[in-house]
């Protein structure tokens, strides 16, 4: 016998259900809580949602679809339209450290909203470092920026 006895019988007294029947209580709780989808249309929630903020002053957001699932992963569907000074649209390809792209780079989903619609005109704009599906489109013309993310 190794230490104190009462070590020896608090060893012998380990009932192994106790435990389990603890986790049984504990586990649905842990994957229950927070697994809530997030979906709106309220061009200004989804940019929230997206951005994590409020949109800043000078830009409008026109139209929006965001849909989060409630997995810890965070996986998101985003399809956005703003309205935003050529200083910004800059600023947010170079912070996002995006390339121009080709018109045809990547594909659109199928379930696109019905108001995103590209003009012709408009630049494409693809990360450089690859991601499962990014598009970004300047209409330099009317000063919009269409936004197309996907992460699953």
């Amino acid at each position: 016998m190794y230490g104190p006895t009462g070590i020896t019988k608090e060893i012998s007294n380990y009932n192994p259900l106790t435990g389990m029947k603890k986790l049984l209580v504990i586990l649905p709780i842990i994957f229950t809580c927070g697994c809530t989808a997030i979906q709106t249309t309220n061009p200004v929630k989804a940019y929230q949602y997206w951005a994590g903020a409020s949109p800043a002053a000078g830009l409008t957001i026109h139209h929006a679809s965001y849909w989060q699932s409630g997995h810890f992963t965070k996986e998101y569907i985003l399809w956005m339209e703003i309205e935003a000074p050529a200083q910004w649209r800059q600023a947010f390809i170079s912070q996002n450290n995006l390339q121009p792209g080709t018109n045809n780079q990547p594909l659109l989903s199928s379930d696109k909203p019905s108001w995103f619609i590209i003009p012709p005109h408009a630049k494409t704009f693809v990360p450089k470092i690859f991601t499962q599906n990014a598009a970004y489109y300047i209409d330099s013309q009317r000063g919009r920026l269409f936004i197309y993310e996907i992460q699953l």
